[in-house]
């Protein structure tokens, strides 16, 4: 007979299932004879026949039982019905000490906290039990306040423990620092003492030193010995010394620190010899932490006799008084002097859409700060600047949420309460968040803490068995397309799907080469064309070879993948190929709008930077940290990633997210290749439908972008083209320059130079490289971003990237912040020209810019303001159809990836008004197959229409899509600024 609620256990009804632990799964129940609320732990059935397991449920039992104390959970039985063991125990309400912790606790709540869980285990020790896991987790504080010690059930009775070193057969369970040892190793390792870690016999000083840890985490939030794995926590334990609390806590009282430091002895003789003695110096610390000084004032006159005895007494109280004042001025000097500068310091830095660290560190210090002065009136006021009221619902309820900042999945999550949580202050910008539930598995996201994106984050917990293995579920709902060049679609609702946690492997994909999926025709189920003409399955099917000409990826030799490679994303697939093994494996490829859903381009700042992009080859599915929703990784690099629809365009079919060697703003890009295109970045995963799905035509249209015959449009004649450029003169104010920071690159210095923008009274921003070769003055080589920069809130750590070659060359590089990027964006959300006076104004904007940091270069002695050159990334290399046109000062232009934008703005802001002004030397590199910029409707028109002279215009085309090849960008990019700029001497 299953447990479920309403089960009768005797005279006890199980309500609801409270957790589960090594020793047994507990339950709420009522005690209907006594018609009290209880805790019921249930020995598992699978246990029952284990002697050992058997024998310790009852020791527990026995030894709560024993145990009399306020501090301690009393227990009320051991019973047996239907074969079915139990144990009725006191049921605790209230809070665990671990979400005690998370909230942060004040110095003297640690203390008085300490010393009833140290009076509680005293109690314990002198009925000569040692517990062995104590931890915040088995320590519940009640409604009253009073904490209670609960499951004894790895206690042992007597003298030394049995040896627990590992026999051969032992089942391991050292999964996580904080999951209980039920095998090799009895208790949880971030709590183990040295000799329990080893094995060794243990006795009350192990569970000193574990109640050690307790007090460290309760006063820093930090668990001393914690560490990136079991092993390496281990290691620490024996070996390390924590940091001392007071650098972690400055208002922890000294005398605590000392209290900590024996109880965390390596060598069980330094530490106390067990937990009354350890409380006997706590409440000598709690006597000394008095806060109310007031008591050492008048008495009544005593008699003649006492008032040696009363001035004694008099000058101790006086003595406690002036420590307490002491410590109380040390923490209001901290608080004062150093935290809350700190953090006014720390917002003042706050910018933009913030995207940054920022908000994440000054949530964590305030939490320090609320810990010993709840409320303070500045840490208010600032808290709207760096925190945002969110909601956080779950089905089922009751899941513990924790978070981290985004770009530190390592660390240690911050625990912020169980599900509903409604209007809580969550830290702004980006967060990794996970739920836990007894039970289910984690569910993982990426929440974006700012109103754009939205205010409540609902989850479900899938069914048992709803999700196949390595799938992830993705909720249904609506999302902005986020994808430049597809950024014009009305957004596509989805029903809920399942999507792979990684890309396909080369594993996985070998079992559908073995299975003869190569040769059966029913998993190719859609029509082969290649050059607008229909092939035979046999046709196509010989083009899907691999080195050696057997069936399977380009990258294979011999039907198999090279060896040590099974973990790697599958690559050098054609579109047939992943579709026909979504279709073996139950699967489908994404749609963009499924695979945009997941993505979330917005948060490329630092999605990206985490991510396989820019490098010089693959690595494991799954070894990034570079997650994107719902517990999904890697949509960004590795591999490229095929989806479903074609382009209206017959240019094949979308794949997104960019490869390893690809450049960084690949993963926003929208981007389609042929089908039958075997790249070596070409990868996939599949996603899989929950439900059903009323709107999945519309999912897999295909995807129409608009078109222009630019070489039939005609510009406006030269005399409004002259009222057009009137749009970008300023007034030349002072510039009012300063350099905010300079610090050393690989390649030379980065100076962050702000000076007075043009236009609005801002202040811009703008990233001087000053090359580590060469003879000053310099000439200067000024960058015009990709569409990355768009979605990017923080230049903090702006690099030249694939542009280092230019500093190589002895040339400096300006970087200006434009309107609309970096720290300077927001409004702007996408690359792509449409008809607005906003778009329009940007443009003019943009232009300014150029031309302020053109200024700035001329006030450089160290500049050679006489030979400045444009270089244009995507789309900075089609805005090379304008801003070189309003910019004089440019003397020779290179566009890497470049042509001319289909979407039509207004007039004054229209390309195609502009081209032909361009009249400086210009260099185009392409590549061949690029969707973006097409070749012969988007580059060659660019190139045909530039109005510089033919002999000093060049264009380039290589292999490839949105990308050249490194070693050719860089030869003939510095070909072209000797040729126009001069050698660099």
């Amino acid at each position: 007979m299953s447990l479920e609620p309403g089960r009768m256990l005797l005279h006890y009804r199980l309500v609801e299932r409270l957790g589960e632990g090594g020793m047994g799964v507990v339950w709420k129940a009522v005690d209907t004879s006594l018609d009290r609320e209880v805790a019921i732990k249930i020995l598992p059935a699978a246990f029952a026949t284990d002697p050992e397991r058997l024998a310790r449920f009852e020791r527990e039992a026995k030894l709560l039982a024993s145990l009399n104390h306020p501090n301690v959970a009393a227990v009320y039985g051991l019973h047996e019905d239907g074969g079915v063991r139990f144990l009725a125990m006191e049921l605790v309400r209230g809070r665990s000490l671990t979400e005690e912790i998370a909230r942060g606790l004040a110095p003297t709540r640690v203390v008085e906290l300490g010393v009833a869980i140290a009076d509680g285990l005293a109690a314990a020790h002198r009925q000569r039990v040692t517990h062995r896991d104590l931890k915040p987790d088995n320590v519940m504080i009640g409604q009253d306040g009073r904490p209670k010690i609960l499951d004894f059930g790895l206690a042992k009775l007597g003298g030394a423990a049995v040896s627990s070193a590992p026999s051969p057969d032992a089942p391991t369970m050292m999964r996580e620092a904080t999951t209980t040892q039920a095998g090799s190793l009895l208790g949880t390792v971030a709590y183990m003492s040295p000799e329990q870690a080893q094995g060794k016999p243990v006795d009350p000083r192990s569970d000193v030193f574990s109640l050690g840890v307790v007090l460290y985490e309760m006063i820093t939030g930090r668990r001393p010995f914690a560490r990136d794995n079991t092993v390496s926590t281990l290691t620490a334990i024996l070996r390390d010394a924590p940091a001392p609390v007071a650098q972690l806590q400055p208002a922890a009282p000294p005398p605590l620190d000392r209290i900590i430091r024996r109880c965390l002895e390596k060598s069980p003789d330094g530490r106390y010899a067990d937990a009354s003695e350890l409380c006997a110096d706590l409440r000598a610390l709690q006597a000394d932490l008095v806060s109310d000084p007031s008591r050492v004032g008048v008495r009544p006159r005593p008699a003649p006799g006492r008032w040696i005895a009363m001035g004694t007494v008099a000058a101790i109280l006086l003595a406690v008084a002036g420590g307490w004042w002491y410590r109380h001025a040390a923490r209001e000097r901290w608080l004062r002097n150093e935290a809350l500068p700190q953090l006014e310091g720390i917002v003042d830095r706050i910018q933009g859409l913030q995207e940054g660290r920022e908000s994440w560190d000054a949530f964590i210090l305030a939490r320090k700060i609320d810990a010993v002065a709840p409320g303070d009136p500045l840490v208010e006021r600032l808290r709207p600047k760096f925190t945002g009221e969110i909601t956080i619902t779950s089905d089922p309820p009751g899941a513990a949420v924790h978070a981290w900042y985004y770009d530190e999945p390592e660390g240690e999550g911050v625990f912020m309460g169980t599900t509903p949580l409604e209007h809580v202050s969550y830290p702004a910008g980006f967060t990794r968040v996970r739920l836990s539930h007894a039970g289910k598995p984690d569910v993982d996201d990426v929440i974006w803490n700012f109103s754009m994106i939205g205010d409540t984050w609902s989850y479900r917990f899938p069914a048992e068995g709803e999700i196949p293995d390595g799938m992830v579920r993705i909720p249904g709902g609506v999302f902005d397309m986020f994808l430049p060049g597809l950024d014009h679609l009305k957004p596509e609702p989805t029903t809920a799907f399942a999507m792979d946690r990684h890309e396909v492997t080369n594993h996985e994909y070998k079992r559908f080469v073995d299975a003869g999926g190569y040769t059966d025709p029913k998993y190719w189920l859609q029509p082969f064309v290649d050059g607008g003409h229909e092939l035979t399955f046999k046709d196509a099917i010989a083009q899907f070879t691999d080195r050696t000409g057997r069936p399977g990826p380009a990258l294979w030799e011999v039907g198999s993948y090279p060896e040590g490679r099974g973990d790697y994303p599958v690559s050098g697939v054609s579109w047939y190929e992943a579709a026909a093994y979504a279709a073996w494996a139950g699967k489908s490829l994404p749609t963009i709008f499924h695979w945009n859903r997941v993505a979330f381009t917005v948060a490329s700042s630092r999605i990206v930077p985490l991510a396989n992009l820019g490098k010089n080859a693959p690595v494991p599915a799954g070894s990034t940290k570079s997650m994107n929703r719902y517990g999904v990784y890697d949509l960004a690099g590795n591999v490229r990633e095929w989806t479903w629809n074609a382009s209206a365009g017959g240019q094949g079919r979308f794949i997104l997210g960019g490869g390893w060697s690809d450049p960084d703003y690949a993963f926003a890009d929208a981007y389609a290749q042929p089908a039958f295109n075997r790249s070596p970045l070409n990868g996939f995963r599949c996603i899989r439908p929950l439900e059903a799905e009323p709107n999945t035509a519309e999912l897999q249209r295909a995807i129409d972008r608009p078109h222009r015959d630019f070489l039939s449009e005609k510009p406006v004649p030269d005399e409004v083209f002259t009222q057009y450029l009137r749009q970008f003169a300023y007034d030349k104010t002072p510039l009012d320059a300063k350099i905010e920071e300079e610090k050393q690159t690989p390649s030379g210095i980065r100076q962050k130079i702000t000076f007075n923008a043009a236009y609005g009274g801002e202040r811009m921003m703008a990233y001087l490289f000053l090359p580590a070769t060469g003879t000053p003055p310099y000439q200067v080589v000024v960058e015009f971003p990709g569409s990355g920069s768009i979605h990017t809130r923080s230049s903090e750590s702006l690099d030249l990237g694939r542009l280092d070659f230019l500093l190589k060359s002895g040339r400096a590089v300006i970087f200006p912040i434009y309107k609309g990027t970096y720290e300077r964006g927001g409004e702007l959300t996408s690359d792509y020209a449409d008809e607005t006076t906003a778009y329009k104004d940007h443009v003019i904007m943009w232009g300014k810019d150029l031309a302020r940091s053109i200024d700035y270069l001329e006030t450089r002695k160290d500049m050679d303001a006489g030979r400045i050159a444009y270089y244009g990334l995507s789309w900075g290399g089609g805005l090379g159809a304008i801003m070189p046109a309003v910019e004089p000062r440019i003397k020779a232009n290179v566009l890497y990836v470049a042509g001319l934008g289909f979407q039509h703005a207004l007039p004054e802001a229209d390309a195609i008004n502009y081209i032909g002004r361009v009249k400086q030397p210009t260099l185009i590199l392409n590549g061949e197959l690029d969707f973006f910029f097409p070749p012969e409707t988007s580059q060659r028109p660019m190139f045909e229409l530039l109005g510089t002279p033919a002999a000093d215009k060049k264009r380039l085309v290589f292999p490839g899509g949105h990308s050249v090849p490194r070693t050719e960008m860089i030869k003939e990019s510095l070909d072209w600024l000797d040729r126009y700029l001069g050698p660099v001497k």
